[in-house]
């Protein structure tokens, strides 16, 4: 992973697309910088790494419910397509966390919440809210949601 701003890797990887004629891959990486783009008109002002992290999180967590319906409707083709999409843009995503950093984030989450005496329904939300920042881009925030609802038991 380079030290460039995101943006501009994005940018770059766009080139590289059209240069070597990868359609697939071109859209969607195009797609991808026009929500970017969109974003920054609609608040005038240019985003940041982490911000565009989350454009790309919204973006693949789009594509898992779609490849959810695809594949429940019969339409492999489409579903494939959609899978696609998502292995390019999880390129633009920090690395991935280990199920174990993932499991000791949470533990260590709950335990501060539990410390605070904090149970039920709102320790859900402060649990989450500590566990988002550190692993934000780097697990599938819905399955970290099932693992703190199992140790809120």
């Amino acid at each position: 992973m380079s030290d460039a701003p995101l943006k501009t890797r994005l940018s770059d990887e766009m080139k590289s697309a059209m240069r070597a004629k990868a359609a697939e891959r071109l859209g969607t990486v195009r797609f991808l910088l026009a929500a970017i783009k969109q974003k920054e008109v609609d608040e005038r002002r240019e985003l940041s790494d982490a911000e565009i992290t989350t454009i790309i999180e919204k973006q693949v967590k789009q594509r898992r419910e779609s490849i959810l319906a695809y594949d429940q409707a019969g339409r492999t083709e489409t579903a494939d397509a959609e899978r696609a999409e998502i292995a390019v843009l999880q390129e633009f995503l920090p690395q991935a966390a280990s199920e174990e950093e993932v499991n000791a984030v949470v533990a260590e989450a709950v335990a501060a919440v539990a410390a605070q005496g904090v149970t039920g329904a709102p320790a859900m939300g402060k649990v989450m809210g500590l566990v988002k920042p550190k692993l934000a881009g780097r697990a599938d925030m819905s399955e970290v949601s099932k693992l703190i609802k199992a140790q809120l038991g």
